[in-house]
């Protein structure tokens, strides 16, 4: 496992319910593994109070001791995605 900081050298910002809050460092960890799953796919509609219903796709894999979601509001042709990466063992663990 490896810790990776970051300070952006221009102005980054997490915007959260519309409100914009600057990021002067970024700071994560990552460990690799190599392993194969099946990638499962299935969609989910939603519908916003004030529009019309949104398709999302979701993709799903476990892949060693984690668990991968992604999920795509326009497909593969996403500008943007969401990607939810967990622990299956920190994850049985709560559940005890």
């Amino acid at each position: 496992m490896t810790r990776v900081n970051v300070q952006p050298d221009h102005p980054y910002v997490v915007r959260f319910r519309g409100r914009d809050y600057p990021l002067s460092l970024i700071s994560f960890n990552y460990h690799v593994i190599s392993g194969e799953g099946k990638m499962k796919y299935s969609e989910y509609q939603l519908t916003p109070p004030d529009g019309s219903p949104i398709v999302l796709q979701c993709a799903k894999v476990e892949v060693g001791s984690n668990r991968i979601t992604i999920m795509m509001p326009n497909g593969m042709k996403s500008d943007q995605i969401v990607i939810k990466i967990n622990d299956k063992s920190a994850v049985a663990q709560k559940k005890v």
